[in-house]
């Protein structure tokens, strides 16, 4: 999203009431924001507060309201002043965080939607603090006579076009819980909203709360929001795994040490054979102790490592048969770290598949990526044998074309019918994940390598059976019994 420049204080200004929604901003509030705004160019004091109401009251993409009970003023909760000192993993509040905008209740009239509680309630009081391009009332006036109870609120396109930005289109298809949930993560900004704990989503009692999962993958898919793994502490002191929304504008990278440790874990381990290595090696390349160690192999990061015990002469099968077995005879086991997918695919499979229609027209499309005079499958096949014996998804394809899932998809079956690439699929955890490799890298792929020894193992009973069978009707006593019946 492309927005004026930092120093454009009206943009900002603007901005600022349209991200709180159609439930609106206090003025008090209003100071707060304009003070935690980033860059924001002018301080807020006195002087500066009846030059910013002269602006809003005046504007024309700004309607006043007076709300039926004052709204309490509740600070912003930085929830990232709050962190395990060891991991940096949010520590869950142990108070209950207010929440000025609850309930949530969501609104359509005509153009107008979004989650209000008020809506019902409040009354519009433009009229009595503009007339036209005259101001009415001044800053202290509106103060003493509404107070707390004079609420800001965006036109409904500032709103809409704050949330998806200046270069989606505006008739974008966005249902009204989904619309309520992007209104919900706009609102909080660089800080993002969170699924877990206290302040989290699902704490909530709203609508696109019990579909979480499905608005967050169709505005996810439209390019509206970004999503990345987080990690609260909570009550007990057990780490739980949620998801971190942000607008795409406002999308800031956070990692913990817990998440640095466990992408470095996942980057040695996809160079490892079969994806495994001894947790002894592990700890040892990484240089972590044994207690941090435990902490990656926790329930949280199950879906990405787990923690096997594999008898020795399986684990090392070039070794000295002596060092498989106890004194007493009794197999020894090797504790092994296996790697179920890279923590920086947070997406699965499965999650694709369910939404597989087709990119959203307002995910950018990069002529870059395509090469001009070179048919599409060529191009596609390049990028697939430059993968090598790991090969490529589809998703991964459609990363580096920048081309719909469905054109993908169809030059893939071209290449799949003419032979020129295999498809394998690969477990992730719970998950299994289609990868297309080039045909010349097949027997180079462990999982097809396997495949194969399972497909011979299978044949082998049947084709010896059936010569078997052959050769017995070769005999002379065969052919007698054969002419008798």
């Amino acid at each position: 999203m492309r927005f004026k420049k930092d120093y454009d204080f009206l943009s900002s200004i603007l901005d600022e009431i349209a991200l709180e929604g159609l439930d609106g901003i206090t003025l008090e509030m209003f100071w707060q924001r304009l003070r935690d705004r980033p860059k924001f160019p002018i301080a807020v004091d006195d002087d500066s507060k009846n030059y910013f109401w002269d602006i809003v009251a005046k504007h024309k993409d700004i309607e006043i309201y007076e709300l039926p009970e004052p709204r309490e003023f509740a600070p912003v909760y930085n929830r990232y002043s709050n962190v395990d000192s060891e991991f940096g993993v949010v520590v869950d509040s142990e108070v209950p965080i207010p929440d000025p905008y609850a309930p949530i209740v969501t609104v359509r009239d005509n153009d107008v939607r979004g989650s209000c509680s008020t809506y019902e309630t409040r009354h519009c009081i433009t009229s009595e603090i503009r007339n036209g391009s005259v101001l009415l009332v001044t800053l202290e006036q509106a103060m003493e006579k509404w107070g707390n109870c004079l609420a800001l609120v965006a036109s409904p396109k500032l709103r809409l076009t704050t949330l998806i930005g200046m270069e989606t289109d505006p008739l974008i298809d966005i249902s009204l819980n989904a619309y309520c949930l992007l209104e919900r993560i706009g609102r909080s900004r660089y800080l993002g909203e969170v699924t877990q704990g206290e302040e989290g989503l699902l704490a909530l009692r709203a609508g696109f709360c019990k579909q979480l999962h499905y608005h967050r993958n169709k505005l996810t898919l439209k390019g509206l929001i970004t999503k990345q793994n987080h990690y609260v502490k909570n009550k007990k002191g057990a780490t739980v795994t949620g998801s971190l929304f942000h607008l795409t504008r406002f999308h800031v990278q956070r990692k913990t040490e817990m998440v640095i440790w466990l992408q470095r874990l996942c980057d040695i381990l996809k160079d490892k054979p079969q994806n495994r290595e001894s947790c002894k090696v592990i700890k040892d390349e990484m240089g972590i102790p044994e207690f941090s160690f435990k902490k990656l192999s926790s329930r949280p990061f199950l879906k990405w490592i787990r923690i096997d015990k594999i008898p020795c002469r399986e684990f090392y099968p070039n070794a000295n048969p002596k060092g498989w077995f106890y004194g007493n005879g009794e197999n020894k086991y090797e504790r092994v770290c296996q790697l179920l997918r890279h923590c920086d695919d947070d997406t699965d499979e499965s999650e694709e598949e369910a939404d597989e229609k087709e990119f959203s027209p307002n995910v950018h499309f990069d002529a870059s990526k395509i090469y001009y005079g070179i048919p599409l499958v060529h191009q596609i096949y390049f990028h697939i044998k430059e993968a090598g014996p790991n090969g490529a998804s589809s998703k991964d394809l459609g990363r580096k074309m920048t081309l719909p899932r469905l054109d993908i998809r169809s030059l893939l079956n071209i290449l799949l019918k003419k032979g020129h690439v295999i498809s394998v699929l690969e477990d992730r955890g719970r998950q299994k994940v289609k990868r297309y490799i080039a045909e010349i890298y097949a027997d180079q792929n462990a999982d097809y390598s396997l495949l194969k020894k399972q497909d011979a193992i299978c044949d082998f009973p049947t084709h010896t059976a059936k010569r078997k069978r052959s050769d017995e009707d070769d005999t002379p006593a065969a052919k007698s019994y054969n002419r008798r019946c």
